[in-house]
């Protein structure tokens, strides 16, 4: 799992370990794809998160408001947590990381296909199956 920082792969990695002792794994991984997204997409509050000026409980006030109510109680504890270390501004790498070690757990491989013509739908089910 490269390209993530070693806070990022900690965090994840502690996260997954306790979500699977827990037994919620896949649930955990359905909150850090919706994570994953809005970080993806919201550059504000991106930059919101990052702020030295913005107080930590108000930060920690609009995660829950963004988070709490639509992620396992699991989930939303981590986020609490993490913001009150103040290192909320990682949320969307510790998803990506997550992610990733999630994939890594499971055997899931991601694959690009490039190809010089349109792929039918009996060849992706094809890739698919394999």
């Amino acid at each position: 799992m490269q390209g993530y920082s070693v806070l990022a792969l900690r965090y994840a990695q502690s996260l997954a370990s306790l979500a699977a002792e827990k037994g919620i794994l896949d649930a955990l991984y359905s909150d850090m794809q919706q994570i994953e997204k809005i970080f993806d997409a919201d550059a504000e509050l991106r930059a919101f998160l990052r702020s030295p000026v913005i107080h930590t409980l108000k930060k920690q006030a609009v995660l829950a408001k963004i988070f709490g109510t639509h992620t396992n109680t699991l989930t939303a504890a981590f986020i609490d947590k993490l913001a009150s270390s103040r290192r909320e501004m990682y949320l969307g790498e510790i998803a990506k990381a997550f992610i990733a070690h999630y994939k890594t757990i499971k055997g899931i491989l991601s694959v690009h296909v490039t190809s010089a013509i349109a792929l039918s739908n009996h060849l992706r089910k094809q890739i698919l199956k394999n």
